[in-house]
């Protein structure tokens, strides 16, 4: 029978999170919606592409169309984070 355990986002990451949400709601103001926070920006999460297809794009506001994005948990932070479980 395999274990399971349950894990928390701990409060101490939430500020690492937060500057996530907070950069890419900055850049799509500065018309940089092409430009979000990347896997090398944060050691806790990013943004990358989440459409089907590379023509899944959605209108950003300003005037131009990006494929749709979502916020990722990285998968090194995830990995540590399971590896205190143990």
């Amino acid at each position: 029978m395999k274990e399971i355990k349950f894990w928390n986002f701990p409060i101490t990451d939430l500020p690492k999170a937060k500057w996530v949400w907070t950069e890419t709601v900055k850049r799509i103001k500065q018309n940089k919606a092409n430009k979000l926070p990347s896997l090398r920006e944060n050691p806790v999460a990013h943004v990358r592409p989440h459409g089907r297809k590379g023509d899944d794009k959605i209108d950003t506001g300003n005037g131009t169309r990006e494929v749709k994005k979502c916020f990722w948990l990285n998968a090194k932070y995830i990995q540590k984070e399971l590896n205190k479980l143990t």
